[in-house]
C-alpha cells in the first residue's frame, strides 16, 4: 500500500477543519436557541428547514441541468464567505432575535450541507482519478469527519463555557 500524497493529506485535514468549525457553530446555535426560546421544538423545526432548504435547492438545480462540478477552491471560498456571514451576525448580536436566529440557522445549515456534499464529491473525484483506492478514501474521509465532529463539539462546548 503506497502512502497518500501531500495534497490528499491537506484535503483530509481540511475536511476535519471544516467539519470541526461546522460542529462548533452548530453547538453554539443549539445553546443559543435553547437560551433564547426555551423550546427544543423551535430548534428542531429551524434545523430541519435549514437542511431541507439547501437539499431541495440542490435537487431543483440538478433537474434543470444547472448542477456542475464544484472545485476545491470554490468550497474554500464558500466556507470562508459563510463563516464570515455567521461571524458578522454574531458580532451584531443577531442570535437574540427570531429573524436573526433563523437567518443564521439557515446559513449554518446550508453551509454545512453544501460543504459536506462538495467535499464528498471531491473525494469521489480523487478516487475516480485513481489517486487513492476507494476503500482508503472512504476510511480517510470518515476518519476526518469523525475527528472534526468530535473536535468541533468539544471546541463549541469550550467556547460556550
Amino acid at each position: 500500500m503506497k502512502p497518500i500524497g501531500r495534497d490528499l493529506i491537506l484535503f483530509f485535514s481540511l475536511v476535519a477543519v471544516f467539519t470541526a468549525v461546522d460542529m462548533a457553530m452548530m453547538i453554539g446555535l443549539f445553546w443559543s436557541s435553547l437560551q433564547n426560546t426555551g423550546s427544543p421544538l423551535t430548534l428542531g423545526v429551524v434545523l430541519c428547514v435549514s437542511v431541507l432548504l439547501p437539499f431541495g435547492l440542490q435537487r431543483l438545480l440538478r433537474r434543470r441541468g444547472s448542477g456542475s462540478a464544484v472545485t476545491f477552491r470554490q468550497v474554500l471560498a464558500l466556507g470562508i464567505a459563510g463563516y464570515a456571514i455567521v461571524s458578522a451576525a454574531c458580532a451584531i448580536d443577531a442570535l437574540n432575535n427570531v429573524v436573526g436566529f433563523v437567518i443564521v440557522a439557515l446559513v449554518i445549515g446550508a453551509l454545512g450541507y453544501f460543504t459536506t456534499s462538495a467535499l464528498e464529491s471531491i473525494n469521489t473525484r480523487y478516487t475516480l482519478a485513481a489517486r487513492i483506492a476507494s476503500e482508503r478514501a472512504a476510511r480517510w474521509m470518515q476518519t476526518a469527519i469523525q475527528l472534526g465532529a468530535f473536535g468541533g463539539a468539544a471546541l463549541g462546548g469550550f467556547l460556550l463555557a
